[in-house]
């Protein structure tokens, strides 16, 4: 925080940063995700990427509920359909869509990404006058204490 009081940036919480007298903005973290085996196993194509959510009105019209004794049975398969989606998928299911060509070219994160690492994205615009200084990262502080968690530089390579 004292470096951004240096650099004159103000934080509000729940909105993005504006821009300091200079015209810089601060980067910030957009999303930190956690990667599961489920993530990797997308990687590698042995999980979809993207579930339908299975249509429990299937086979059945509007014009079908007129019929109160045919409603009735027809309210119970719907049902016995969405327990069943239910018990099946207790948290939902994934619905995502991405060009199957994007899909496809995950596989070349495989060799890279790892279950337990984290991915982020961060969001920084630069201003001309700080193109020509490099990018410095630095560890992250809590109470005085630094961050001392390993970092290992992965150059591009083809998947395993």
């Amino acid at each position: 925080m004292n470096r951004a009081a240096q650099l004159e940036f103000r934080f509000v919480a729940g909105q993005r940063p504006q821009a300091n007298k200079k015209g810089h903005i601060p980067t910030t973290m957009e999303w930190a995700r956690k990667l599961s085996k489920s993530d990797i196993d997308i990687l590698n194509g042995k999980n979809v990427y993207g579930e339908t959510v299975p249509d429990v009105d299937e086979g059945f019209t509007a014009a079908d509920m007129n019929d109160p004794q045919r409603a009735e049975a027809i309210r119970k398969v719907i049902q016995a359909r969405l327990n069943k989606a239910q018990r099946e998928r207790p948290i939902g299911f994934l619905v995502r869509h991405a060009p199957a060509d994007d899909v496809k070219d995950l596989q070349k994160l495989a060799g890279h990404l790892m279950e337990g690492l984290f991915i982020t994205k961060f969001r920084k615009i630069f201003a001309r006058d700080e193109m020509n200084d490099d990018l410095l990262i630095v560890p992250a502080r809590y109470n005085d204490k630094e961050d001392v968690s390993e970092y290992e530089e992965i150059l591009p390579s083809s998947p395993p």
